[in-house]
Order: C-alpha cells, then structure tokens, then sequence
C-alpha cells in the first residue's frame, strides 16, 4: 500500500485514489502494541479518514477479488475517445485506464484465474478499501491456528483409535467440513479474518491415514496370527469370526467345561498291514478328510491326529455353550459317514473298517501349549484317558 523510495513514502494507485475521492489529506499508520513487547509496537492499520485498511509488517493488504476477470464493467478506451459510448455509462464512476492485450504485458496470474488484467487488481483493491471488504489477517490468528491444531490433534489422537474404521471415516470427514464451514462462515464471511485452512485439513488427513495404517499393518497383522494360529484346528467360519472378534479369542491356558472326542478305527494294525503303503495312505487320507469335516461342519475343534485316531473338542476356542449336545451329533455323524464310504474302499478293493468314538465332558485345561520346539492349540486333564475300543 506504501513504498518508501529516497525517504519519501508513495501511494499504491488504489490508495491514492481513495484518498482522493474520500477527500482525505493524510494516512495515518495505527500500531498495536504486542503483548510483552512495548517497545517494537506491530503496524496493524492504515487509517483513512472514518476507513481503516488492514495491513501486514509489510505494509501488503490481501486483495478482496470480486471473482474472476470481468466483475467490473469494460468499456473500450477507442470507443470513448471516438464517441461511442453512452455518457450515463461513465456518469458518476471511478475509472480506471489500463491495457487488456497480451503484447503489452499486463496480464497477471491472481488466486482466482491465471490471466488477470492488472487494472483490475486495482479496482478490487480500491473497491475493497471503500466498502471495508479487505480481509483482515492479524498476528494473534497464529496463535489462534496453533491452538486449534492443537486440539484437533489431541482429540483426534484419543478418539479415533476407538472407532470403527467406518466411524474413523466419518469422523474425519466430519471433522474436515466442520472446519471448512467454521473456516469460510464464522471467520471469512462474518469476522473478516482469514486463517489458513490447510493445516487443519492436512492434520486431520494425516492422523486419519496414521490409524487406518496401524489398522492395516497391526491388526491385520493379529487377524492372520489368528487364522495361521487356529486354521489348522477349526473350520473356516470360526477362524472368520475371531478374525473380526480376536478380544473374544486367547492363547492363554485357561479352565473351561469342555467336550472331548476321541475316534479311531478298530484293529489298525492289522488292516494296516494287509494294504501297500500307498493304499494305506489314501485309505487314511479319504477317512481322516470325511471325519475332520464332520466335525468343521459341527463346530468342533480337531486337536490331533494319531495314526489312525482323532481327537477334537467343543467350546474352545470360540465359546460354545451346546458343546455336550454338539459332540454326540458329531459321532452319530462320523459312523453314519462312515458307512458310506465303505462303498468306495469295497471297491478299491480295501477292507471294510470300524471305528469307535469317545465322549467326556468335564473341566478342562486349555490353551497354547508351547516348548522351544513345537506348539500346540490343546487340551490337558485327567479325565481324557479315553478307551479307543469303547463301542459308540
């Protein structure tokens, strides 16, 4: 608004304009004293006359444009100097000369459009200092924006983690329209102030993608230990919903009430020693296969495999409260299966085979039972010795 050149200090065009047409002699500097800085005090304004023009440390005043090239009214200068234009047109306006035509160099990049007229800029400027439209950005708003990102920050910091990513999503982008709204209305168009938005914005964004990657990398992470982990033991609905629901599942050892199934085929050794090994492994592949998914589709647990038998549980590690009825059905399931496969091991010419299979309920100990060498998801308790020649 003021250059100084050979101690002397000159007007911009607008402001000498203003002058002008305010009939104002003077313009007065107003300084705002910083609080524990008496001595330095901060240049704020530029009074002129009843009007005041907001004013950085550089004397700059932000330019209120109107919008984009054309807001204010064109009218050819050949065409005044030759007469053709109307005189009520001009009658009682501010006019301002300045070229339009790219050859002469006029053209200015502004916020609003990328070639600007420089007149123009003028004419907003001037127009801004009659109407009091200039906005206004003072010292305290650092301050004032320090504070809010500090806010948001620790709100964010302590209560997004809590959320759902879907909530985590919506809050966010709640968050960024409330500031937009808060930004734009309460400061722009009401107080006149202008406070950078983009922190705010970036902030929220940053800690928005900081939680959704600690989601990705860590509790995906979790959910494949989970499915790595007990995969191998239960069927894949149940791995699913302790995936989604891992505070529900623990490695720990633990009491519970649990059923327990042990199965295995009447007199193995002998039936072992009458096939090749090949056939004895397919024979054991196609009966293992249909028991363990007996007992997936029932909700049960596999525990092991030994040689011939198999031994499984119900109510770990997801909690089943029916684990004393669920059992049962299982090994009424197994010997009704089991004779359908007969068909398939008669024609292979294989022996036909039997199976027993042992229920106990009681308490239990459960849970990962590890050593430097081997671990594994099981049950401990005196009350599994089981008698795999029991008749189911």
């Amino acid at each position: 608004m003021l250059v100084e050149f050979e101690d002397k200090y000159f007007e911009s065009l607008a402001l000498a304009i203003a002058r002008k047409i305010l009939d104002v002699e003077s313009i007065a500097p107003v300084f705002e004293n910083v609080p524990g800085d008496n001595e330095y005090p901060a240049l704020d304004w530029l009074k002129l006359g009843n009007n005041k023009i907001p004013v950085d440390e550089f004397v700059q005043a932000l330019v209120p444009f109107r919008g984009v090239q054309g807001s204010f009214n064109y009218v050819s200068a050949s065409d005044v100097i030759h007469g053709r234009v109307d005189e009520k047109i001009l009658n009682g306006t501010i006019v301002m000369i300045g070229t339009t035509t790219p050859g002469l160099f006029d053209l200015r990049a502004v916020p609003v459009v990328k070639q600007y007229a420089g007149v123009e800029v003028h004419a907003n400027l001037l127009a801004g200092i009659i109407d009091g439209a200039i906005k206004e950005k003072p010292a305290y708003l650092i301050a004032s924006e320090f504070l809010l990102l500090l806010f948001l920050g620790l709100a964010l910091a302590l209560f997004l983690p809590s959320l759902s990513p879907l909530w985590a999503t919506m809050s966010s982008f709640g968050l960024i329209c409330l500031a937009g709204i808060l930004n734009y209305y309460v400061l722009w168009q009401i107080n006149n102030l202008v406070m950078p938005l983009a922190p705010s914005i970036l902030m929220i964004l940053t800690i928005f993608l900081l939680k959704m990657s600690y989601g990705f990398f860590v509790e995906s992470r979790g959910k494949r230990q989970i499915a790595s982990m007990f995969g191998q033991y239960v069927p894949p609905e149940l791995v699913d919903e302790m995936s989604e629901n891992p505070d529900l599942v623990s490695f720990e050892a633990e009491n519970r009430v649990l059923t327990v199934l042990f199965s295995g085929i009447r007199s193995f050794t002998t039936i072992s020693e009458s096939l090749s090994p090949g056939d004895l492994s397919l024979l054991m592949n196609e009966y293992l296969t249909a028991m363990t998914k007996i007992i997936h589709e029932n909700h049960g647990t596999i525990d092991k495999y030994m040689g011939d038998a198999v031994m499984a549980f119900w109510g770990a590690p997801v909690s089943d409260e029916e684990h004393a009825r669920h059992a049962p059905e299982t090994g009424i399931a197994m010997l009704e299966r089991l004779h359908a496969i007969q068909e398939n091991f008669s024609a292979r010419g294989w022996p036909l085979i039997k199976i027993g299979v042992g229920l106990n309920s009681s308490e239990m100990s459960v849970g990962d039972m590890v050593s430097q060498f081997c671990r594994a998801y099981t049950v401990i308790g005196d009350t599994l010795i089981l008698d795999r020649d029991l008749k189911a």
